[in-house]
């Protein structure tokens, strides 16, 4: 069986990384918030669990959550930090999904909630932890262990991804510094599909799915 091959996101040097840190500033949550403006990639499910086909659903909330959690590409600036308790709340503007994220904790470790409500009903939520930064060979390194929640109402369907992710921030000699991360993420879904995500520093993931039946099944997808 042949690895499904999450490619790097198509604008990685270009205009999406600079929509989630715009030259005019943004705050943390800011950033978050429209990191995870990629909700199109979740306008198919419906459609699929109408169809039955929960293993297609499942790839599609894995897909997006593993683009909604990290940046590839230019740090061109360090967000602004925001107050404990602080929430931030913008539309995704392609698909008009709300978007919201809250700083829930600063110290001893930073915790951020995040939901997504898509314009069907449809209802993604979930938290991280990131542990602070330290330096090390790569540049500066931050560990996050995520949790994340899906919910489709009609047909009625869950799915649950959990695991953890590292973010870097890596140094170059001239220019910005670069964002990468590489991690794990464990999936299962109320169907009985189970599988994981892996995620690589080159912005490459390999996603194996096993379903209730027992049998691998596999999909070519883009990260964004």
């Amino acid at each position: 069986m042949n690895p499904i091959i999450i490619s790097p996101i198509e604008m990685i040097e270009g205009h999406f990384v600079q929509y989630e840190l715009p030259p005019e500033g943004i705050s943390l949550l800011g950033y978050v918030v429209r990191r995870m403006h990629k909700t199109q990639l979740l306008e198919d499910v419906s459609t699929m669990l109408a169809a039955k086909q929960t293993t297609q659903a499942l790839y599609s909330v894995a897909h997006y959550t593993a683009a909604a959690s990290v940046t590839f590409g230019k740090l061109y600036y360090e967000p602004r930090p925001d107050r404990l308790g602080s929430t931030h709340k913008e539309n995704d503007p392609r698909t008009g999904a709300s978007v919201s994220a809250m700083l829930e904790s600063i110290a001893p470790n930073m915790g951020l909630s995040c939901a997504v409500s898509l314009p069907g009903g449809a209802y993604f939520h979930g938290r991280e932890i990131s542990r602070d930064a330290s330096a090390s060979l790569r540049g500066w390194v931050n560990p996050t262990t995520c949790t994340f929640h899906f919910h489709h109402e009609i047909p009625a369907y869950t799915a649950k991804i959990k695991g953890n992710i590292t973010r870097e921030i890596v140094p170059h000699v001239a220019g910005p510094w670069h964002m990468r991360a590489h991690g794990t993420l464990e999936l299962q879904d109320s169907a009985g599909n189970v599988g994981r995500l892996i995620l690589r520093r080159d912005a490459t993931a390999t996603v194996i799915l096993t379903s209730v039946a027992g049998e691998l099944s596999q999909q070519n997808l883009t990260l964004y």
